[in-house]
């Protein structure tokens, strides 16, 4: 009788160890031990305290950030498992193992199993992030209408910049475009996204776009900021800047520029890039109105 009570008064301090939340206990070097040992002994655990573990150590991944809550089975919490929490995916899989049928169960085989999938794409991912461009760029303004029009436009620029499946595949910083809406790491992806000149060759319109969704799911470093604490543009459309008239040379059969979604001060080009349009007879079109140059 006092083994089984002791037995018992285990489980209950295991639970009551993970529910504390003083620090993520399954991250300890020595807890998976701890918990392969006390789930050796799960017959002479109540039906509520195997219900009780699975739920506690589920709720041990959600709480407040900020004003918002983020849930165990979020895609935030799942995706920051993948980067941070190795022992806590082990912990939790031999859990799942041990006690597949609890009430909370569905929930906790669901969070591995994308943890699993997040994982398989960053194995496996389809952004190349350490790409070197063929093709320099002068103006990178430029250089994102010119991927705006492959990659959205002419659906020739394989892959498309997803930035959910970015983030998934991203190990080098967390990101939750859900919430901030743009990523560092995507606008440094794009920036040095190799373009192959057979592409280039065969544009003949180029859109600029300033409501492209494209410009939105990304930052890039700003040319005129230089705060620490401000050294990033936030996502917004990418300004056509001087040097994109030395960029056109790239584009040897271009005959057409549109602009569109534009406002007066998001879409003043420079009297250089006008200029050189005008000196190859490219014709400017502004929400399909012929502009004179």
């Amino acid at each position: 009788m006092f083994f089984e009570f002791f037995k018992k008064s285990s489980a209950k301090s295991l639970i009551e160890k993970i529910a504390s939340r003083e620090s993520i206990v399954f991250e300890k070097a020595d807890f998976y031990q701890e918990l392969k040992i006390a789930l050796d002994s799960l017959d002479n655990w109540s039906a509520e305290e195997r219900a009780d573990l699975v739920a506690v150590s589920i709720s041990l991944f959600e709480g407040m950030d900020g004003w918002e809550f983020i849930a165990a089975d979020s895609w935030i919490n799942i995706y920051g498992l993948t980067l941070r929490y190795e022992k806590s995916v082990k912990c939790l899989a031999l859990i799942a193992e041990k006690l597949p049928n609890e009430p909370s169960s569905p929930k906790l085989h669901y969070i591995l199993s994308e943890v699993e999938r997040i994982k398989q794409r960053q194995r496996n991912p389809i952004y190349n992030v350490d790409q070197k461009p063929s093709v320099i760029f002068n103006d990178v303004g430029f250089k994102f209408a010119v991927i705006n029009q492959l990659m959205y436009k002419d659906n020739v620029l394989r892959p498309k910049f997803d930035v959910d499946t970015f983030a998934e595949e991203c190990t080098t910083e967390l990101i939750y475009p859900l919430f901030y809406g743009a990523t560092i790491a995507g606008g440094e992806y794009l920036q040095n996204l190799d373009i192959p000149q057979c592409l280039l060759n065969q544009m003949y319109k180029l859109e600029l776009d300033c409501g492209a969704s494209l410009y939105y799911k990304v930052i890039i470093p700003s040319d005129i900021l230089s705060f620490a604490f401000m050294k990033y543009k936030t996502g917004k459309y990418i300004p056509i800047g001087e040097e994109a008239s030395l960029d056109l040379d790239l584009l040897p059969k271009l005959k057409e520029i549109h602009i569109r979604n534009s406002t007066q001060e998001e879409m003043t080009l420079p009297e250089s890039f006008l200029q050189a349009i005008k000196e190859r007879g490219i014709k400017l079109y502004k929400e399909g109105n012929l502009v004179s140059i």
